[in-house]
């Protein structure tokens, strides 16, 4: 809006406005759908990081029972399943490198704040999560 405001007080040509309001905001839009991509990247990384707890959990010399049996289907849930084989979403986060604004140790932190609630504990209780209970527990991890 303050866009269109500033471009609408300028007192030049009226072609000359459209064109650069038409500029200014696909590139705002584009700015928004690079930040939603993260966030939902941010989903993605953080349900991986699944396996990649349960690889540092086996690979302790001392293992408790907890360690050796370590539920990775987040990792593999329908969500990310869907996201990470689409075309257009892997495209868009290799054309604008958007891997690199993805911290992977917030990506931990997250994870390690996620399995402590008690909607993870009910979705690993869970034999067969439904797709609702999968989005619920996707949308959790980002919160």
């Amino acid at each position: 809006m303050q866009t269109l405001y500033t471009l609408a007080s300028l007192e030049h040509d009226a072609e000359q406005n459209k064109k650069a309001a038409a500029r200014i905001l696909n590139d705002k839009l584009e700015h928004v759908l690079d930040i939603f991509t993260v966030s939902v990247l941010y989903s993605i990384r953080i349900a991986q990081y699944a396996e990649t707890d349960a690889s540092k959990r086996l690979s302790k010399y001392l293992q408790s029972n907890e360690d050796k049996n370590v539920d990775t289907r987040i990792a593999e849930n329908s969500f990310v399943k869907k996201m990470t084989s689409n075309a257009s979403f892997t495209e868009k986060i290799k054309k604008d490198k958007l891997d690199r604004f993805v911290d992977e140790e917030w990506v931990k932190k997250i994870f390690l704040n996620l399995v402590k609630t008690e909607e993870y504990a009910r979705y690993i209780e869970e034999k067969a999560p439904t797709p609702v209970q999968e989005k619920e527990i996707d949308r959790k991890s980002t919160v």
